[in-house]
């Protein structure tokens, strides 16, 4: 039969479940804003009969602003670490991705000319056509050069990026992950020192304040050439299926202006498509803004 309950305890805070329509002017706006703030899933269980009801809606949903907060404490901390290493390096991912964090990313760089690594579940969260970047880092089956510059880095900060095993090829990594420097969304650490009070973009916002140059060298980035193949009747071999496929991806500018400009997909297409006019869910999902992030129902 299932255990269907597991999708709820999976979005534990960021979940709502109806059973009548008597708070649902209060829980579903909670909820959408959750899933703005945090840019994660939340999962609303309609019972079909909830779901057709008509409620009246005093005025269209609208988005909360988070305020930025004051985190100057934390950066003042992260510049000092700079200041004291010889070969910093920046582990960036997904949640530049999800927070649309690439122009200040990449200003950040610029201005403190520190090399950037992504990891693999995290491409396109940096510009690869910038002389900073070096190119994928996923542990033990990264490129050598790679490997031996951020193993060996005594300042890593880690923006927006989750070191999974997946990511790392079974944490494959060669540094002491209690040495980095985590800089995620509601995640900071830094040696003793750790606070679950401040989002993402506060953070980097945060950072473009640090006066810091970088004056370490890097490995750079070697971008393959154009394929060397012939397309003809003959059996596609490996060696050509990967050259084709190279020269089939766009080139790492066009692939971040796709992540920044994708429209994230609603899973409750099927569902909304039942959804009686009039009804509270038609007039919620009215008002979601464009750049809403997707939300299982």
């Amino acid at each position: 039969l299932g255990y269907h309950s597991c999708f709820i305890t999976q979005s534990s805070r960021l979940s709502l479940i109806f059973s009548s329509c008597k708070n649902a002017t209060i829980e579903i706006p909670r909820v959408i804003n959750a899933a703005i703030q945090q840019r994660r899933p939340v999962h609303i269980h309609l019972p079909i009969d909830v779901a057709l009801t008509e409620i009246e809606v005093s005025k269209p949903f609208k988005a909360e602003v988070e305020p930025q907060k004051n985190v100057q404490s934390y950066i003042n901390m992260v510049q000092d670490k700079l200041e004291s290493a010889t070969q910093p390096v920046i582990i960036t991912g997904h949640e530049i991705n999800s927070f649309h964090l690439h122009k200040e990313l990449e200003q950040f760089v610029n201005q403190t000319q520190i090399p950037v690594v992504q990891l693999s579940l995290g491409k396109g969260a940096f510009n690869e056509e910038n002389p900073y970047y070096m190119g994928i880092f996923d542990g033990s089956i990264a490129e050598q050069d790679i490997q031996d510059y951020v193993n060996q880095s005594d300042a890593i900060l880690n923006i927006g990026a989750k070191l999974t095993d997946s990511a790392t090829a079974g944490y494959s990594y060669g540094f002491d992950i209690d040495d980095v420097v985590m800089i995620n969304h509601l995640d900071f650490k830094l040696n003793d020192t750790t606070s679950s009070k401040f989002t993402l973009p506060s953070l980097m916002n945060g950072l473009l304040d640090i006066e810091y140059k970088n004056e370490a060298h890097f490995p750079e980035n070697n971008r393959p050439e154009k394929g060397d193949y012939t397309v003809d009747n003959a059996p596609l071999t490996q060696e050509t299926y990967f050259k084709m496929m190279q020269d089939f991806i766009p080139t790492p500018h066009q692939r971040q202006r796709i992540t920044q400009l994708q429209i994230p997909m609603f899973y409750s297409r099927v569902i909304m498509s039942r959804v009686k006019h009039g009804s509270f869910t038609e007039k919620y999902f009215a008002h979601i803004p464009s750049d809403f992030p997707s939300f299982i129902m």
